[in-house]
């Protein structure tokens, strides 16, 4: 099992299931954390599963 660490940029949302629904685009997410966030977006790191 390979893992990559990455920092993508989503959708401002609070709902937990929609961020994972988005970062499912790029990849099967481990883990995740936001760790900037503006008026419209959220920028969150993340270890996806390859």
């Amino acid at each position: 099992m390979k893992t990559t660490l990455k920092q993508v940029e989503i959708d401002r949302t609070v709902d937990n299931d929609d961020i994972e629904k988005a970062l499912r685009l790029y990849g099967e997410p481990l883990r995740w954390a936001v760790v900037r966030a503006n008026e419209k977006k959220f920028t969150v790191e993340a270890v996806f599963i390859e």
